[in-house]
Parts: C-alpha cells; sequence; structure tokens
C-alpha cells in the first residue's frame, strides 16, 4: 500500500513509522511505501530501510488527513481515498456534545460508507497511537493488539541497533539533555526546569519561542533544527528527559538512558511497546488524558485553564522526578 501522511505532525508520523515497521514484521510478504514530511524523509528512509520504503512524492492508495467532512468532501467526490486517523479519538474526548456535533458525526460517518472515507477501529482509539491508526487501514485490519505487541520488542531492538549506528554513542557524555517543549500543553515549566535540571542542557528547536523563557532563568539552552540534530544531542548526552514531543519518540527509538515526562496523555498512548516502564515517568494529573490543543502563544491554555499540565506541580510526581535524576547522576 503507498500512504501519504504528508501532512501531519512529526511526532505522529514517527509513531506510524514505529506500527507500520512492526506490522512489516508480522507480515513481510508485501512492502508498502509511505510518503510524510519532507523534512522527515532522509533520515526515516535510512532507519526504517529494511520494513518499508519513504519516499518524497508519489501516487497514494489513500491519504491520511485530519479535516472535517467540509474540507474532505470535495476529493471524496472525485473518488479520492482519504483515511481520518483521529476521528473517535477526537470524539471521544470531547468535553460536550451538542447537537450540531451530532449532525457532523452522522454525515460522517455516512461519509464513510457511501465514499472512499476510511476510519481506524473505534475500539483501538486509546492503544499505542501508532497502531492504532496503521491497523485501520486495509491490509493490517486483521493484526490484533496482541500480534503486535509480540512483536514489537524484536523490532524496536533492531531500530536501536540501527540508530545508534547511525549516531554512535559519544565516549565523553557527560551532560544531562532535557527536550522541555512541545506544541500543545505538554511542555515543561522553566521553574520546573531550573529547580530540578538545573545543571542540564534544554533543547529546542531553533524557532521555539519558548526558549527564552529557559534563558531568563540563566539556563543553558541549545538548538536543534532537524531529526538528524536531535539524534546527535541525544549521542554526545549522558541522559535524556523529554516531555511527550517529536524529540521523545526519537529518544524512544534510541532506548538508552532516555526518559519520558508524561504530561497531557497516558504512556500506553504514545510510547512505544514494550519501552521500559522504568524509564517513564507517568503523569499524576487528575484531568489526562486530555484534549491536545496547539499552544498559539505563551499565554494559551488548556481545557482546564492553566498554562502548564497540573502534574509539574503534583507532590507525588516532583519527588519520583527528583528520585529518577538523583539515581541517574549517582549511577553514573
Amino acid at each position: 500500500m503507498r500512504i501519504d501522511f504528508r501532512i501531519s505532525g512529526f511526532g505522529d508520523a514517527w509513531m506510524r513509522f514505529i506500527a507500520l515497521a512492526i506490522m512489516a514484521e508480522i507480515d513481510p510478504t508485501t512492502r508498502h511505501v509511505v510518503y510524510p514530511s519532507k523534512a522527515l524523509v532522509p533520515l526515516a528512509a535510512q532507519i526504517f530501510e529494511p520494513w518499508f520504503d519513504v519516499q518524497e512524492s508519489g501516487p497514494a492508495d489513500v491519504t491520511m488527513l485530519h479535516h472535517g467532512l467540509r474540507r474532505l468532501l470535495p476529493g471524496l467526490l472525485k473518488g479520492e481515498a482519504y483515511y481520518s486517523p483521529f476521528y473517535w479519538l477526537l470524539r471521544f474526548r470531547r468535553p460536550r456534545t451538542e447537537l450540531k456535533d451530532r449532525i457532523n458525526d452522522v454525515a460522517f460517518l455516512a461519509a464513510s460508507v457511501v465514499t472512499r472515507l476510511s476510519l481506524p477501529n473505534s475500539k483501538y482509539a486509546f492503544k499505542y497511537q501508532g497502531f492504532m491508526e496503521i491497523q485501520g487501514l486495509k491490509p493490517f485490519r486483521s493484526v490484533t493488539p496482541a500480534q503486535f505487541d509480540s512483536a514489537a520488542p524484536a523490532v524496536l531492538e533492531k531500530l536501536r541497533v540501527r540508530v545508534q549506528s547511525l549516531f554512535p554513542p559519544q565516549a565523553m557524555r557527560s551532560a544531562e539533555l532535557v527536550f522541555p517543549s512541545g506544541t500543545a500543553h505538554q511542555i515543561m515549566p522553566p521553574d520546573f526546569g531550573a529547580a530540578y535540571f538545573r545543571d542540564a542542557q534544554f533543547a529546542f528547536h531553533r524557532k521555539d519561542g519558548f526558549a527564552a523563557e529557559f534563558l531568563n532563568l540563566g539556563l543553558n539552552v541549545v538548538y536543534f533544527e532537524s531529526p538528524q540534530d536531535i539524534f546527535t544531542l541525544i549521542a554526545n548526552a549522558r541522559t535524556v528527559y523529554a516531555t511527550d514531543s517529536f524529540p521523545s519518540h526519537l529518544a524512544q527509538t534510541w532506548r538508552d538512558d532516555c526518559y519520558v515526562l508524561m504530561s497531557q496523555q497516558k504512556a500506553e498512548m504514545v510510547v512505544a511497546p514494550s519501552y521500559p516502564d522504568d524509564q517513564i515517568l507517568h503523569s499524576l494529573a487528575p484531568c489526562h488524558p486530555c484534549r491536545s490543543r496547539v499552544r498559539y502563544s505563551l499565554e494559551s491554555k488548556c481545557d482546564a485553564g492553566r498554562l502548564y499540565c497540573h502534574t509539574w506541580n503534583d507532590p507525588i510526581y516532583v519527588s519520583r522526578t527528583t528520585s529518577l535524576t538523583k539515581l541517574n547522576v549517582e549511577a553514573k
């Protein structure tokens, strides 16, 4: 199958790569092709070459889009094939369902019957996101969660080896590295970073204005521009801590000495299957999992009306963070 998901977040794309590699391990008889964002193509093509092809563009059998029906309808009426990966997840996470939502639901589901619009399986909406999205595509619908989870460890180990061969761990890895940012409200508060990771490097995309908040506190900020830059930073770090963001998915692929600090989401939805649980700090926010809302400014708030997730203020979460960092420092 040729799958176009050029319109996609990088983190979503990486989870699809992981899931497709596992699916290909389960059934290696057909070699699939994906078209992700252009910026991901060179690196993904190298890393995932044993399982599927990664190309910039080409004819597609299906296009994955998160648009509403109004934007999809013109293409559907021309016979285009679309796949809406987030439909059930967004529907189940609505704060409330109003009349207009019910009307839209009827229309969307009707379109999935009479046009080439397809949806994932609703019962997998809260499974690992990569599995939920890829499993809903026709070639993979027979794969069960049990089969997927069983095949995952071997594939992820192969990925770890491939990534670390491309970006060899440096002999003198001394710095702790933190990826504190993200597009939504999974971001780490600057005061939290200053309190518990004072001596670490804080890595931001070159265009991320949130970095200024950390610079203002006198913290050590470094920048990246590409996925390759992220892996290079990881290879040079002694220990990596990442919020649930695109860098965390690369850190999960690297695996060794990488820790994921959860806030908005449940780990089972966004952390790769078989990832060591002792390398995950689970969210303690009473309102998680929550709907992901893009931060358009530093003043943007989540559905609960907070600038930063509740979990960062939870005493148990703070205690677990300090225990984790202390343990890692002593181990090194």
